[in-house]
């Protein structure tokens, strides 16, 4: 498990802004389900899940989940 560093609040920021939490890339969309949104950074390989009712992602991150 990855440490969050950063400014307080920073590892939100970043998943909202589809940026990579631990290298701050850009993510990728890898897919989604019913329930769920799965991202990647390509540079550091770290995967993101998050659910799609409330999650942590900009609304136009994925033209499939509007």
């Amino acid at each position: 498990m990855i440490e969050a560093q950063g400014k307080q609040g920073q590892f939100h920021r970043n998943l909202v802004k589809n940026k990579c939490p631990k290298c701050e890339q850009n993510l990728e969309v890898t897919g989604k389900t019913d329930t769920q949104l799965f991202r990647r950074c390509k540079s550091c390989q770290l995967s993101i899940v998050d659910p799609l009712s409330g999650g942590e992602y900009p609304e136009d991150v994925c033209e499939i989940c509007d």
